[in-house]
């Protein structure tokens, strides 16, 4: 009885680990407050509103813009493709949420041909394989 116990409050202590770590991950600014792209506070609102159904179209915007020019930029993109890849996820969207890991996966290796040391873009890596991993299992 009291392995069960302590297993239970181990699982529920992984889980509010695993909640905070996304949640830092989210929160990790991939952008100099100099740099910080017009999207940041659109994106920001929407995700404080829990409107994450509007992702998609303001993704879609940066693409179209083609506004994701520098390392920077990039890996705010990366930031946002990650975020809506867990919505999708969550809304059982597994299609489009796959669309989204390839299209962060590719943006991702750009950034390591431009930058091969970049810390960021090599904790996404194995975060964007994470998710595709759970996709296929």
């Amino acid at each position: 009885m009291l392995n069960k116990t302590l297993e239970f409050r181990l699982e529920i202590k992984r889980k509010k680990v695993v909640k905070l770590l996304l949640l830092l991950l989210f929160l990790i600014p991939t952008v100099n407050i100099q740099a910080e792209s017009s999207y940041k506070k659109l994106f920001y609102r929407t995700f404080v509103n829990r409107e994450m159904y509007k992702w998609g179209e303001l993704i879609h915007t940066v693409e179209t813009n083609n506004s994701a020019k520098t390392i920077d930029q990039k890996l705010e993109l990366i930031n946002y493709y990650y975020g809506y890849v867990g919505h999708l996820m969550n809304k059982k969207k597994h299609e489009v949420a796959a669309e989204y890991i390839d299209k962060g996966q590719d943006l991702i290796d750009n950034v390591i041909i431009l930058s091969p040391h970049n810390s960021t873009a090599i904790s996404y890596k194995g975060a964007f394989w994470a998710l595709k991993w759970v996709l296929v299992k």
